[in-house]
């Protein structure tokens, strides 16, 4: 099933849905204000999302949580100004390298997929405030996260808080629910 996401007669983004759910209203998928649109859609088994190129620098806000997204959309990225992202409760295993390219991030919400390691990247996120990554396998995460001058390190929950720290970018970074994590370089 597909799902077209239009302002008026504008088409801005088509998300494929496996089905949509008895509670699915189109009226409170799309929001515009002051010419910037937010679009969410959760709970619509949503596995796939892509934009329309013209308008994609428009979005600002993009919630996809709840859905049935196997893999990182990579059409997010055509998403220029978006500043709130959230595909929270999804199956992603792996975040894109690319994710530096969604500069002016404020908020990343990931929680409740399956990622296993944090793109080394990740760090050039300069705006961002908030990045939510709790409960996911996270066994891998860029050395820039550890207080540390090793190369490698291997790191317990009792140590895993003290050691992020010192990574001042991202202070409210939240890894909640992971048992050992490898810092790599």
């Amino acid at each position: 099933m597909i799902i077209e996401i239009r302002d008026k007669d504008v088409l801005i983004a088509i998300a494929k849905c496996k089905a949509v759910s008895p509670y699915y209203d189109r009226n409170h998928i799309l929001s515009k204000e002051n010419d910037e649109y937010t679009i969410t859609l959760k709970n619509c088994q949503v596995y796939n999302i892509s934009f329309n190129q013209d308008i994609a620098h428009k979005i600002i806000n993009l919630n996809l949580d709840n859905n049935e997204i196997k893999k990182f959309p990579t059409d997010i990225f055509k998403l220029t100004n978006l500043e709130y992202l959230s595909i929270s409760n999804n199956y992603i295993k792996h975040i894109p390298t690319k994710i530096n390219e969604l500069a002016n991030l404020i908020l990343l919400s990931l929680t409740d997929n399956l990622i296993q390691s944090l793109p080394l990247h990740i760090r050039n996120l300069h705006h961002i405030n908030y990045i939510q990554l709790k409960n996911n396998p996270i066994r891998k995460i860029p050395l820039d996260f550890c207080n540390i001058d090793s190369q490698y390190c291997t790191m317990s929950p009792e140590e895993l808080s003290p050691k992020f720290v010192n990574w001042k970018s991202f202070p409210n970074l939240d890894l909640s629910n992971i048992s050992h994590v490898t810092c790599y370089q």
